[in-house]
């Protein structure tokens, strides 16, 4: 061994010495020095070994110098030998970690090593400087964060909501299945991670700024928020994500589609104004009608015995007689508390038989009617009257909203075991904002409307176990589609 060697350990175990005396002197006697240390010769024998190292196996520095880890019964550890001849041969300092078997308190215990080549004065390295230190407590809380983020990674996967966390920039970190097939089916995790949130906000059609996740990421916990993102009703739930000192590291957001759960609310919600309204008819439609069966009787009497000069407005008080019977008829149709009687009929019989009708009011309006029925349609449980009152509203609506021209297509298919119906116009349309409320009861765009019209027109389809619903542009017209799934029970 060299003369440069045998002086640096000469101040190592000087600076042990020293060390050493201050820490029998500290008054807390916890206190040790924490590194072990020792140096390595050519055959990996010990030149020297602080006292907290040796200390640590249960021996003292002069049971160990000159011997082998093995000749002192240490484990053979093939990673630390291989390391030391790197260092030997490379001249390179190694940083490695290594599992001590032997089970503690805390279970396998971890040590991070560091190795330093020691130059003779001729420049060959001739020993190693090896440094351990106790990493245990470190590295389990590593695998524990490793393992927590695996437990929460299968958490969410399993979460039937939509779930996205981003980091401090907004930036995609991680997210669930239900995420991306709900807002980017086709990709994968592995696409969005990293990439920005203007980018999945255009994708998806909604803007960044004071969007749920956004504001998270400046503390601003977003609670139950509801937003219309890809004609979808979503319940937003958003949360800052902070580190141990309470700094934002990024934001966690929940989607929850509610969208079905929302046409069901208004569903119930109308159905409660349609039990209202049926119990209002019930009520008073008699009350209503016996005096005016009365008044109407003396009006017809009283209009035979006056001058042919008072017809007129007689004619109209009669009129308006009509009408008021007409709107409690309406009422009572909404009520929907008579059973309806189905029969096995043909939707096309149906259409040709109320064609004339239409065909009429339309020619008093210029419009064309083009019927374009479907062969061989299936024989549906249908109620010949209502139908008809159904094809009636519509087709008139229709015709009411083309001024002097036009047409107005009825159309018959069979899509899907589904009887569909259709009837087209070319009339002015349907403003978007109005299109929800259409078939609200009462809610009208005529002057002289009563707003029940469509109202009674689905309340007839879904008796009949279909559906009814609108598609509108503004001076491009409107067609209504109505769906009969078909049925074999007759």
């Amino acid at each position: 061994m060299s003369g440069a060697i045998k002086e640096y350990i000469r101040n190592l175990k000087s600076t042990e010495e020293q060390l050493e005396k201050i820490i029998a002197n500290n008054p807390v006697k916890e206190c040790s020095f924490p590194d072990q240390v020792s140096v390595f010769d050519k055959q990996h024998r010990y030149l020297f070994v602080n006292g907290f190292g040796a200390r640590y196996i249960g021996l003292k520095p002069s049971d160990m110098e000159g011997k082998e880890r093995r000749e002192i019964g240490l484990p053979h550890n093939e990673q630390l030998e291989q390391d030391l001849a790197t260092v030997f041969s490379m001249g390179q300092p190694v940083e490695n970690e290594l599992k001590d078997p032997q089970l503690t308190s805390y279970g396998i215990s971890y040590f991070e090593y560091y190795l330093y080549p020691l130059y003779s004065s001729a420049g060959i390295v001739e020993a190693v400087l090896c440094t351990v230190r106790d990493i245990t407590i470190r590295k389990l809380s590593q695998l524990s964060a490793v393992q927590s983020a695996r437990d929460f990674n299968q958490l969410i996967d399993l979460c039937p909501f939509a779930v996205i966390m981003v980091d401090e920039l907004g930036n995609f970190k991680n997210g669930n299945q239900a995420y991306i097939d709900l807002f980017f089916p086709g990709f994968t995790k592995e696409k969005l991670i990293g990439s920005n949130p203007e980018f999945r906000t255009a994708h998806i059609g909604t803007q960044w700024k004071e969007s749920p996740l956004q504001k998270a990421l400046r503390g601003i916990a977003v609670r139950n928020v509801s937003n219309d993102i890809m004609n979808k009703q979503m319940l937003i739930n958003a949360i800052p994500i902070r580190d141990m000192e309470g700094r934002n590291r990024g934001a966690l957001a929940i989607f929850h589609d509610i969208t079905e759960y929302e046409q069901m609310r208004h569903a119930l919600y109308k159905m409660d104004r349609l039990n209202l309204i049926g119990e209002m008819a019930t009520g008073v439609a008699h009350e209503i009608r016996n005096p005016m069966t009365v008044i109407k009787g003396y009006l017809q009497y009283l209009g035979s015995k006056v001058p042919a000069s008072l017809n007129e407005q007689f004619d109209i008080v009669l009129g308006e007689l009509i009408r008021i019977e007409s709107i409690i008829t309406d009422f009572l149709s909404l009520a929907g508390n008579t059973k309806i009687e189905r029969n096995k009929h043909n939707i096309n019989t149906i259409i040709r038989q109320a064609f004339p009708l239409v065909a009429t009011d339309a020619t008093k309006n210029n419009v064309v009617v083009d019927l374009c029925l479907a062969e061989n349609l299936p024989d549906q449980l249908l109620s010949e009257k209502e139908i008809k009152q159904v094809l009636f509203n519509l087709t008139r609506n229709g015709i009411e909203s083309m001024d002097d021209s036009g047409m107005l297509t009825i159309r018959t298919t069979l899509v899907d075991e589904q009887i569909v119906v259709t009837i087209s116009d070319t009339g002015s349309g349907i403003a978007k904002e109005k299109l929800e409320k259409i078939f609200n009861p009462f809610y009208t765009t005529k002057d002289n409307g009563t707003g029940l019209g469509l109202a009674i027109c689905e309340s007839i389809i879904n008796k009949h176990n279909g559906s009814i619903e609108v598609q509108s542009e503004e001076g491009r017209g409107s067609t209504f589609i109505i769906s009969f799934t078909h049925s074999q029970d007759f």
